[in-house]
């Protein structure tokens, strides 16, 4: 398996370079293909959410990312971070300026949004959607 491999690699690479050294006669044809490519890897949401919070008392930002949702303190020594496969749900509360993440051992961590802010309807449904889809663990 190791040789066939090995035997493939030259292939690929001369695949891809008789694709770039391509004449560039048909000006529309590459625009098209530049456009094509673009498109296909722009995001059509952001993948990243940061709002300004308070949380027991402590400044930060409630951070929801592709992997977790983190409460970055201004002191680091309080900062943490929550899995998706740790939170149960998200609840919002008063005209969604607090944030509860509910977690599966029955903790609550709430966040209070400042400056005027309100957590997004896309914030909330990459948080409920990731933290059904994350995986469960389950004792023996």
């Amino acid at each position: 398996m190791k040789s066939l491999s090995l035997g493939l690699a030259p292939l690929f690479l001369f695949a891809g370079l008789a694709a770039a050294q391509q004449p560039s006669g048909d000006a529309d044809r590459a625009v098209t293909t530049t456009s094509t490519t673009t498109a296909a890897t722009t995001p059509s949401a952001p993948s990243t959410f940061a709002y300004t919070v308070r949380h027991d008392g402590r400044e930060g930002q409630l951070i929801i990312g592709d992997q977790e949702v983190s409460f970055q303190a201004d002191n680091s020594k309080h900062s943490m971070a929550w899995n998706y496969d740790s939170i149960k749900k998200l609840k919002t509360r008063h005209n969604d300026r607090e944030v509860d993440l509910i977690l599966h051992g029955g903790e609550t961590q709430r966040f209070k949004l400042q400056k005027g802010e309100a957590f997004s309807d896309s914030a909330r449904n990459m948080v409920t959607n990731r933290a059904q889809e994350a995986p469960r663990y389950q004792r023996p």
